[in-house]
């Protein structure tokens, strides 16, 4: 410890700030997207201004999605090193100012090459079209994933910089709205078609799988026994009918036959061509015997109505289901997930959307992150995970996991019991029937109206309980408590200690409470009669209102004890 106080003050900011798990939403391109190159480019040339010969928009934008892959990767390299020191308590005091100086200086040189990509995206022309056979599937397009993610790669080099002693000017806000300079210009529709496949699997075929791109995909079930597959093919830019027919003419769907059905649609290629568009999109129909796995790269997918285990992961996209009668597992990248009532277990993962589930009967795991997740009515118990995001939950049978870092969390009306490990969280808990059990580290937690025993510990966290209808045990350190009881509490325990952070004790007037109170190098502030008995460094007091029913002990070391009675 000796030596972590001789540290620079950089590494113990950073391992509060990033050990909850920071992490930008996914910046590079996949490498099913039709532009960016298959290699990394070299050393990509400065944008120029309008008027002077430079690159054609789709070599631009590949650049930019070259360079910011390449940005995200070593931020992450950076965040990573930041971590592993501020654990690494084996250090001497020298190496490890060092080795801080170091990574100072490397926070220092991505910050500048992040304002320098920033410049090129302002340097392009105005109303340019970027790649539209991406931005086209709404409501994530290529453009909108890279503007979310140089935001988030700005944001984390900037609470590097705050932290760090090294003078560097902080990246500050991106200079320009990526989302908004990149506008994209409708293109004109040139050809249809649509087309089915059908068949009646084999026995041995357990499911259906799609890999597919470039479109929405829907899955429903089938009246009979039969797999149904229908392809709508849409051609758009700047064609002849004729070349755009031949283009639609050109997308197949390749179907193979194992333990699985497997489909996949062929799309003719256009890299490079930002003024053409193909977009397919994919309904299929399942019996309700198999199974259903979709993975979709760029576009939404939707699930609604199945009766077997159903997966789907969207890397640019939406994830939509609707009674879902079986198991499922949902994920999406860059994208909401939506479920309107889930029959089995529900695993689902997002990063940098909106989650919003109602109605799950089977167990439930949800984990996000940079997410805004608003759930309710979860009936058989959850295990949920935010970092970096919010969570809203109302409604719920335990028992419940909760796992927050660095996120904002109300949790109302559950029952069953509770578990909580919080990490620079934000967490409110109200109307729990049943006992709740926490570990906290910084930020702050407040419960009330729980009904069973509260296990509460927290360090450098702010801690406040309220209306507590079971026993309290409650620790902290560096961080105030409060302990605010209501009417009644009869038989009921209550213990409050804390270091370094002073503990309070609200009490109605008309309440029923012995309390027993002890500090250490602090003070006792009673507004109730106390028979004090201090010895040394010690002050001790005892207190008694109305019958004295409740048991209350009170303690704290390097800190004082506050004894109010509402009203006063």
């Amino acid at each position: 410890m000796k030596r972590w106080l001789a540290a620079p003050a950089l590494i113990l900011a950073l391992a509060l700030a990033l050990a909850a798990g920071a992490s930008p939403a996914a910046a590079a391109p996949p490498g099913h997207a039709p532009q960016p190159p298959e290699a990394p480019k070299a050393a990509a040339p400065q944008a120029q201004a309008p008027q002077a010969e430079a690159p054609q928009a789709p070599a631009l934008t590949d650049q930019i999605a070259t360079q910011l892959a390449k940005l995200g990767q070593q931020v992450q390299a950076v965040r990573a090193e930041f971590l592993f020191l501020a654990a690494d308590s084996a250090l001497a005091s020298r190496d490890l100012l060092r080795r801080a100086r170091a990574l100072e200086a490397k926070v220092a040189k991505l910050a500048s090459q992040a304002a320098a990509l920033d410049a090129r995206v302002a340097a392009l022309p105005q109303g340019v079209r970027f790649i539209p056979n991406l931005a086209w599937l709404n409501p994530d397009s290529l453009a909108e994933a890279m503007a979310r993610a140089m935001t988030n790669y700005q944001q984390l080099l900037e609470r590097l910089g705050s932290t760090s002693s090294t003078a560097m000017a902080p990246p500050g806000q991106v200079g320009v709205s990526w989302k908004e300079h990149f506008k994209v210009t409708s293109l004109p529709t040139v050809a249809t078609r649509t087309f089915v496949r059908a068949l009646v699997p084999p026995p041995e075929v357990q499911r259906v799988h799609v890999d597919h791109r470039y479109g929405d995909v829907r899955v429903l079930p089938s009246p009979d026994d039969s797999v149904r597959l229908t392809v709508q093919v849409t051609v758009q830019g700047s064609m002849d009918e004729a070349e755009g027919q031949r283009l639609a003419d050109q997308v197949a769907l390749d179907i193979q036959l194992d333990t699985a059905c497997t489909a996949q649609a062929s799309i003719p290629e256009i890299h490079g061509q930002a003024d053409r568009s193909i977009r397919v999109d994919v309904v299929m129909q399942v019996p309700r015997t198999l199974g259903a796995c979709v993975r979709n790269s760029y576009g939404d997918v939707m699930l609604s109505s199945l009766a077997s285990r159903a997966e789907a992961n969207a890397t640019y996209g939406d994830v939509l289901g609707y009674d879902l009668g079986a198991d499922a597992r949902l994920e999406a990248h860059n994208g909401d997930i939506k479920v309107e009532h889930a029959a089995g277990a529900l695993d689902v993962a997002d990063q940098s959307g909106v989650v919003v589930l109602r109605r799950a009967e089977g167990p439930v795991s949800v984990d996000g992150m940079g997410s805004e997740m608003n759930l309710e009515d979860l009936r058989a118990g959850a295990h949920l995970s935010a970092r970096n995001g919010s969570l809203r939950l109302r409604n719920a049978v335990g028992p419940l996991d909760l796992v927050v870092q660095n996120a904002t969390v109300g949790v109302e009306s559950v029952r069953g019991p509770v578990t909580l490990n919080s990490q620079l969280g934000r967490v409110e808990l109200a109307q729990v029937a049943g006992p709740v059990t926490a570990q906290c580290v910084d930020g702050s937690l407040g419960t009330s109206f729980v009904e069973g025993l509260q296990d509460l510990q927290t360090r450098r966290c702010q801690l406040r309980v309220e209306n507590p209808g079971g026993d309290v045990r409650m620790s902290g350190e560096s961080a105030p408590l409060l302990l605010r009881l209501a009417e009644g509490g009869a038989g009921h325990h209550y213990e409050a200690t804390n270091r370094l952070g002073t503990v309070s004790l609200e009490l109605p007037p008309t309440g029923s409470a012995t309390i027993h109170a002890a500090t250490s190098f602090g003070t006792i502030y009673s507004d109730l009669p106390i028979q004090r008995r201090d010895t040394g460094d010690w002050q001790r007091g005892e207190a008694k209102l109305g019958a004295g029913e409740a048991q209350i002990s009170l303690q704290a070391a390097f800190s004082s004890i506050r004894i109010t009675t509402m009203g006063h």
